[in-house]
């Protein structure tokens, strides 16, 4: 995978399970299964992905829900958005 001009990230991985598997291999408490038991995907990417304060970004995880769920961040919509002007 990679992004613009940057050198491909040196790994990404996907993994599809469901929610309570993802709160069980985590071992923390923070995470609960509320609700149904769900599947989500996992993603994760290792190397300088995104914005960090200082510059040295080397891993991040997404957790992605199968389950169509009618959210959006409430503030999306007032970011600027250059690609417009």
């Amino acid at each position: 995978m990679k992004w613009g001009d940057h050198r491909p990230y040196p790994r990404v991985e996907a993994k599809y399970m469901r929610y309570s598997d993802l709160v069980a291999g985590l071992g923390d408490n923070t995470f609960r299964s509320y609700g149904s038991d769900y599947f989500v995907w996992v993603v994760a990417v290792s190397g300088q992905y995104g914005i960090s304060p200082l510059g040295r970004t080397t891993w991040g995880i997404a957790i992605v829900t199968d389950e169509w769920v009618p959210a959006w961040p409430p503030f999306f919509d007032a970011l600027p958005d250059q690609a417009k002007n």
